[in-house]
């Protein structure tokens, strides 16, 4: 079944570009999750490295270098 805008179209001999009945449609709220997520994704990175940081700072070392647990 066409679109409403797809038979105003016809009738009034415009050509109508369409997009591909396969081809997923995006909405803005899609757009805002996969920012989100990203965004997310970013903080757990920073919050990681910081804690890599902070246990780098607070560690021990010798005038041979850092020293680790491991």
């Amino acid at each position: 079944m066409e679109s409403f805008d797809e038979l105003i179209a016809q009738k009034m001999g415009q050509k109508q570009t369409t997009v591909p009945k396969d081809v997923e449609m995006k909405s803005p709220q899609d757009d805002e999750r996969a920012e989100d997520e990203a965004a997310a994704e970013q903080a757990k990175k920073l919050k990681n490295l910081a804690a890599k940081v902070e246990d780098f700072v607070e560690g021990q070392g010798d005038l041979e270098g850092a020293l680790f647990e491991e």
